[in-house]
């Protein structure tokens, strides 16, 4: 199984409990309602398979559909022949949001075969 790491944005399976954000399934978004500090938390399963070359993902976080270039996880692997690989990647930032910031996670570049399971993005207000 697996998501493929070919869609722009990562796929988030279900929706959990929110208060002051409005996720959407359909577009893999949480909008918050309201201005301030938010702590966004990333965190996904990669499963890496492809022989002899090197696997590479990058993940941005993005605002309103801009990918930010500071706010990344980059994951590289170089998996044999015969081998899979299967490795936890997360990284939380604190950003001032305003009322009706969309976030996402983009996918901005992927070479080898990756797929992934188990995202989750947890957006939750502090200030």
């Amino acid at each position: 199984g697996g998501n493929p790491t070919i869609d722009p944005n990562v796929n988030f399976d279900t929706v959990g409990p929110s208060s002051g954000t409005t996720p959407s399934t359909i577009d893999d978004s949480i909008t918050v309602n309201s201005q301030g500090v938010y702590t966004v938390t990333f965190i996904i399963e990669l499963r890496a398979s492809s022989g002899g070359i090197s696997n590479n993902i990058i993940f941005r976080l993005s605002i309103n559909g801009t990918p930010l270039a500071t706010k990344q996880i980059e994951y590289q692997t170089f998996v044999t022949a015969a081998n899979i690989e299967v490795d936890l990647v997360s990284r939380t930032d604190q950003l001032a949001l305003n009322q009706g910031d969309v976030i996402r996670v983009a996918i901005v570049s992927s070479t080898g075969v990756i797929t992934y399971d188990n995202a989750a993005l947890v957006v939750t207000k502090v200030a």
